[in-house]
């Protein structure tokens, strides 16, 4: 209810966009790990002189490492009410 006694808007409640939070969380776990494998592809390139190689090895890993881990948080919570069951 709002201050007024009528019912609250969606946007004042604070879920305009449900679901955005896991949202914006999955895309900086996939964005995150691209950029952390690229960095230490490219530190290893620097050292053995192999550039571009294992920094785009790097990259590739680090994009499959980030959809891994947003494909088992997405399916953990299911995992979960099996379990309870």
């Amino acid at each position: 209810m709002s201050r007024f006694g009528g019912p609250r808007s969606p946007s004042s409640r604070g879920d305009r966009f449900p679901g955005a939070g896991n949202a914006v969380a999955g895309g900086l776990t996939i964005v995150l790990a691209v950029l952390l494998f690229f960095s230490a592809g490219a530190w290893l390139d620097s050292r053995f002189g192999t550039s571009p190689g294992l920094s785009l090895l790097g990259a590739f890993i680090g994009g499959a490492a980030g959809i891994y881990r947003l494909c088992r948080r997405a399916v953990a919570p299911r995992r979960r009410d099996t379990e309870q069951r």
